[in-house]
C-alpha cells in the first residue's frame, strides 16, 4: 500500500514538472513574439532542459513494471509507458483508437468473475466523486483469457477552464498470483469437501484451545445445530464436553491430555449411548506447538460386531469342544462293542473245524465290523484335521514299497469282482517322497478301494508314477462308471456321494485323502470320463537321497517267547466279553497266563499280591479311571516297575498322547488287531 501511494506521489511530481515546464515555453514563446532581437540562447536552454527532463521521466516510466495511463473525462487517453498497453493487450494504434474504458461493454469482470456494472468501474468512480481507490482487483478478458490486475486511480484536477479532468491509472498484473489464489481455493474447497465426506469427526483448536476448524460429521456426532462459521474461535469445550456420558470425567482427561501433548486413542461413551473413539494429535511447526488435532469416530457398530465376533467364536470354540466330546464318546462307545465283535470273529476265523458256511458267516461279520471301524477312524481324521490336531510323522519313504504294501492289501478285495491290478514299472521304482507313511497308505488305499467299489466287473485297475517338478505323482486309473463334470469337484467335499445304490460308502474318503494331500505338502485331482473310467492322481513332495527308516519286519520268531518261562498279564477291564476276548487270543500263546480284575481298586490289590510282568489297564472303569489306577500303581514299591499298557477305546490323538506322557508303556486302540496285539505284548515280555 505504501508503495502504490509513493509511486503517485512521484508520478505527480513528474506531471506537475512536465506541465510546470510546458507553461514556461510557451509564455517565453510568447514573450518572443512581442519582444525582438532578444538573446536566442535561452530559448534553447530553456528548451533542453524540458527535452531533458521528458526524456529522463520516459525513460523511468518505461522500466516500471506497472502501466500508466492518463484517461480523462472526455475519453482521451494517454499512454505513459509500454505496460499500458500490454495490459489491455492492445497495440498502440488500437488503443488510442478504440481503448474507452466508460463503455458499458468493455470486458471487465469482478474477482468472481462476473461482469462488472458500468458504475463500478474505478475510473467511472474516480471521475463521479473524485475518490482515489487503491489495489482493486478486476479481470480484463481478452482473447478468451482474464488478465488479473490490481489497480489504483487518482484524479487530477485541471489547472485551467481549457482542460478537463483526469484520472491517473496505474496497473499491476497479478495474473500469476491471482491463478495461483483461485487453485488454493479451489484445492481448499475440495478439501473441505473430502473432509466433511469421511465419516469421521475433526476439529482443530490452537494453543489457545479454541475452534479453529470444524468438519459437518463432527458437528452431527456432538449434535450442533449451529453454523459452522459461528463455531469458530469459540472455546471447544462449549461444545463437545457436555455430549459426554460422564462429562466432568472426560474434562479432566482432555485437560490432562492437552497437558502432555503426546498423542493419545481411547474411547468415550456419549450421553446417547453411542460409543465414540478419540484420538488426539499435537501438531507442531517449526517444532514450536501450534494447535491441536481431535479426530472422533462412532464405533458403537463396530464394538457390536467384535462383540458378536467373540460370542460366535467362543460359541464356536464350545461347539467344536462339544463335537470333539461327542466324537470320543462315540468313538469309544461303538470301539468298545466292535472289540468284542472283532476279536472273537478274528479267534473264531482261525479256528479249523469251521464249515464252509460258517467261515462265510464270519468274514461277512469281520467284514462289516472293519467297515464299521474304518468309518469311525476316518470320521475322527476328518475332526482332527478340522481342528488342527492330526499330527504327522514324516520320513523319506521308497514309493515302490508302499504302491506294493497297498496292492497286496486290497488285492483280495478286487479278486472277488474280477479286477485285475495292474503295477506299470518306470523310472520311479526306486523314488522317495517325504511323507508321513501311514497317511500316504491311506491315502492310496482310498484310492485303490474307490477304484475297485466304482469298476466294472472283471475291469481293471492301473496304478502308475511319475517325477516332475520336484514332485511324484501317482496315478490310480480305473476303467469303471466315470464321474460326471459337475461333480468332479464336489467328490472331494465330505459326505457327497455319487448316486450309485449299488456300492457302499459315506462320502468321508475323499475329502479326507483330499486333507492328508493337502498336509503333506502335495496336490491332488482327478480326470474322468462317463462310462470310460477315472484317473485319480497325488502328487508328493519328492526327495533325492534314498535314506530310510525301514520298518522292522517281525518274523515268526519274534513271536515266541523264550521257552520255560512263564508270564503273568494283569488285565484290568470292567467289560467281561473284552476280558474273554483277550483271554481266547493268549491261550493259544504257551508261557502266558492271564490274570483279571473288574476294577480299579481290584486290580491295584492284584498287582499287590500276585506275580505279574505286565498290566493290560482299560482307563474307563466304574470306581476310577485308568490314569489314577495309574498313579497308584507307580506309587506302590511292589508295582511301581510292573510295565503297563493302556488299552482304551478311546482314538483321540489327543487322549493318546497324553495318556502316554503319564507313563504309560503303548497305547492299544479297541478294537484291535489279533496278531499287532500280540506283537506289542511280546514286546514288554522279553
Amino acid at each position: 500500500m505504501v508503495g502504490h501511494f509513493a509511486m503517485m506521489i512521484i508520478l505527480l511530481l513528474m506531471i506537475a514538472l512536465i506541465a510546470a515546464c510546458y507553461k514556461i515555453y510557451k509564455m517565453k514563446t510568447l514573450f518572443n513574439s512581442y519582444r525582438l532581437g532578444i538573446d536566442i540562447s535561452e530559448i534553447k536552454r530553456a528548451k533542453e532542459i524540458i527535452e531533458n527532463s521528458e526524456k529522463r521521466y520516459k525513460n523511468i516510466l518505461s522500466v516500471m513494471p506497472e502501466g500508466v495511463i492518463l484517461y480523462g473525462a472526455d475519453h482521451k487517453k494517454i499512454a505513459l509507458n509500454e505496460n499500458a498497453y500490454k495490459m489491455f493487450n492492445l497495440d498502440s494504434e488500437t488503443f488510442y483508437e478504440k481503448l474507452n474504458i466508460l463503455e458499458p461493454n468493455f470486458p471487465f469482470v469482478d474477482t468472481k468473475g462476473n461482469p462488472l456494472a458500468l458504475e463500478d468501474y474505478p475510473v467511472a468512480i474516480t471521475l463521479k466523486t473524485g475518490e482515489s481507490i487503491t489495489g482493486r482487483v478486476i479481470g480484463i478478458i481478452s482473447t478468451g483469457k482474464t488478465r488479473w490486475i490490481s489497480l489504483n486511480t487518482k484524479l487530477l484536477e485541471p489547472c485551467d477552464s481549457t482542460e478537463v479532468p483526469q484520472v491517473l491509472v496505474t496497473m499491476t498484473d497479478i495474473t500469476k498470483q491471482k491463478e495461483t489464489e483461485i487453485k488454493l481455493r479451489e484445492s481448499n474447497a475440495l478439501l473441505r469437501t473430502i473432509i466433511d465426506s469421511i465419516p469421521i469427526g475433526i476439529i482443530v483448536i490452537n494453543t489457545d484451545r479454541k475452534i479453529v476448524a470444524v468438519n459437518r460429521p463432527c458437528l452431527e456426532l456432538f449434535r450442533i445445530n449451529e453454523p459452522r462459521q459461528n463455531l469458530i474461535g469459540q472455546p471447544a469445550a462449549k461444545y463437545y464436553h457436555p455430549s459426554y456420558k460422564y462429562s466432568e470425567e472426560e474434562r479432566e482427561k482432555v485437560k490432562v491430555i492437552l497437558t502432555n501433548n503426546m498423542p493419545v486413542v481411547d474411547e468415550v461413551e456419549m450421553s446417547n449411548d453411542r460409543l465414540i473413539q478419540r484420538s488426539y494429535f499435537p501438531f507442531y511447526m517449526d517444532e514450536e506447538l501450534k494447535g491441536h488435532l481431535w479426530v472422533f469416530e462412532d464405533i458403537t457398530e463396530r464394538k457390536a460386531m467384535e462383540t458378536g465376533i467373540i460370542r460366535a467364536k467362543e460359541d464356536a470354540v464350545k461347539a467344536n469342544k462339544a463335537k470333539s466330546a461327542f466324537l470320543a464318546n462315540m468313538s469309544h462307545e461303538l470301539r468298545t462293542p466292535l472289540n468284542a465283535i472283532l476279536g472273537f470273529s478274528q479267534l473264531l476265523e482261525l479256528q479249523e473245524t469251521l464249515t464252509e458256511k460258517q467261515r462265510t458267516f464270519v468274514k461277512e461279520i469281520l467284514k462289516g465290523g472293519r467297515h464299521l471301524l474304518n468309518l469311525i477312524n476316518e470320521v475322527l481324521d476328518l475332526s482332527r484335521i478340522e481342528s488342527g490336531k492330526l499330527k504327522l510323522s514324516f520320513e523319506n519313504i521308497n514309493i515302490a514299497s508302499v504302491i506294493d504294501e497297498c496292492i497286496n492289501l486290497v488285492r483280495p478285495t478286487a479278486d472277488i469282482k474280477g479286477i485285475t491290478l495292474t503295477k506299470e514299472r518306470n523310472e520311479c521304482e526306486n523314488d522317495f517322497v517325504y511323507a508321513d507313511q501311514m497317511r500316504l497308505r491311506q491315502i492310496l488305499l482310498n484310492l485303490l478301494d474307490n477304484g475297485i467299489k466304482y469298476n466294472r466287473e472283471n475291469g481293471e485297475i492301473i496304478i502308475s508314477c511319475e517325477s516332475k517338478d520336484d514332485l511324484l505323482t501317482i496315478h490310480v486309473r480305473d476303467t469303471g462308471i466315470g464321474i460326471p463334470p459337475e461333480a468332479q469337484t464336489e467328490i472331494f467335499e465330505p459326505f457327497y456321494r455319487l448316486e450309485n445304490p449299488f456300492v457302499e460308502g459315506t462320502g468321508i474318503g475323499l475329502p479326507l485323502v483330499k486333507q492328508l494331500t493337502i498336509l503333506m505338502g502335495g496336490k491332488l485331482g482327478v480326470e474322468s470320463q462317463l462310462g470310460v473310467g477315472s484317473d485319480f492322481w497325488v502328487s508328493i513332495p519328492l526327495v533325492q537321497t534314498h535314506e530310510t527308516n525301514h520298518p522292522v519286519s517281525l518274523e515268526k520268531n519274534e513271536m515266541l517267547l523264550p521257552k520255560n518261562k512263564e508270564y503273568n498279564i494283569l488285565y484290568i477291564e470292567d467289560r467281561l466279553w473284552n476280558q474273554q476276548v483277550v483271554a481266547e487270543i493268549l491261550d493259544n500263546i504257551k508261557g502266558m497266563k492271564l490274570l483279571t480284575a473288574s476294577s480299579g481298586s481290584e486290580g491295584i490289590r492284584a498287582a499287590e499280591n500276585q506275580k505279574t510282568d505286565l498290566i493290560l489297564l482299560d482307563l474307563q472303569l466304574p470306581d476310577m479311571n485308568g490314569v489314577e489306577v495309574f498313579e497308584r500303581l507307580k506309587s506302590n514299591p511292589q508295582s511301581t516297575d510292573i510295565p503297563v499298557i493302556a488299552l482304551s477305546a478311546n482314538a483321540m490323538q489327543e487322549d493318546i498322547d497324553r495318556t502316554l506322557a503319564k507313563g504309560f508303556k503303548d497305547y492299544i486302540t479297541k478294537p484291535f488287531d489279533v496278531l499287532t496285539f500280540i506283537k506289542v505284548i511280546i514286546k514288554y515280555l522279553r
